[in-house]
């Protein structure tokens, strides 16, 4: 907040204002306006889109938020070198929304490529998960340890969505 008082057209605080009031349910409304300045300031950042998609499919608003997400997805790809965590947790949302949609079938296409990023790490890489520090999957992801906070508590969290998904896959074949 405070930063947004001394400049309001921050995007970052803008943005990461929004993701964090769609946490709550009764503040959707709140968050996509934030949301959508955000995309005013910078309409072609990857992050900002995905965070206004979330927002609208925590909405139920399915159809618009697959059409925001496919345009985050694109320009995240326009960037090089961009295999990190914000590009799995984009892929996510990506994948929940197409579920929500009922097309069950490009989700699953959706968590296999997530779940095949996991695949590619090397042996060192999936050494015991008490040996694994934060510092180590930020490192190897390339984001930061913020965005690593923002979409988990800590890394069992991950490690659980990870198996959620895992889960969910084999149940579907």
């Amino acid at each position: 907040d405070s930063c947004l008082k001394y400049d309001s057209e921050n995007y970052n605080a803008l943005n990461n204002k929004a993701y964090y009031l769609a946490k709550d349910s009764t503040k959707l409304n709140e968050a996509e306006k934030l949301a959508q300045k955000a995309i005013k300031v910078q309409p072609n950042k990857s992050y900002i889109l995905d965070t206004y998609a979330w927002i609208l499919y925590l909405q139920k608003n399915y159809f618009l938020a697959n059409i925001y997400i496919d345009k985050s997805i694109r320009i995240m790809e326009e960037e090089e070198n961009r295999v990190d965590m914000d590009k799995i947790v984009q892929l996510y949302h990506k994948g929940k929304i197409q579920e929500a949609l009922n097309k069950q079938y490009e989700a699953d296409l959706i968590w296999t490529n997530i779940l095949n990023i996991y695949d590619s790490l090397d042996d060192e890489q999936k050494q015991s998960l008490d040996k694994i520090t934060v510092t180590d999957i930020v490192k190897h992801s390339g984001m930061t340890r913020q965005t690593f906070y923002r979409y988990f508590k800590d890394k069992y969290d991950l490690v659980n969505w990870y198996f959620e998904k895992l889960a969910d896959k084999s149940f579907r074949q």
